[in-house]
């Protein structure tokens, strides 16, 4: 569990600006890893110089993000978590 503690200590601000910390983590994937924007069709019409800054990107940056910050504060009970992990997944698409 101290792992989870470690984490949150420093969630704070992550948790302050979802959509500005989920953009930024989605457009370094991209960008460092351009093979994974193949597992979100709803960004392919997007040019890669337009992730970065992109509204759509951010807000679902933000939605995972969020799910993170549940989980962690649950300490990993998903059980515990207010939303299930398909409908995370459905979001994806």
């Amino acid at each position: 569990m101290a792992n989870y503690d470690m984490v949150l200590q420093c969630w704070g601000p992550v948790e302050a600006d979802y959509n500005n910390h989920g953009g930024l983590v989605l457009s370094r994937l991209f960008a460092e890893h351009p093979e994974t924007l193949t597992l979100f069709p709803k960004f392919a019409g997007i040019a890669a110089g337009d992730l970065s800054g992109n509204a759509a990107v951010a807000a679902h940056g933000a939605t995972v993000l969020r799910k993170l910050g549940e989980l962690l504060n649950a300490r990993g009970h998903r059980d515990r978590t207010r939303t299930g992990n398909l409908h995370l997944k459905q979001s994806c698409y």
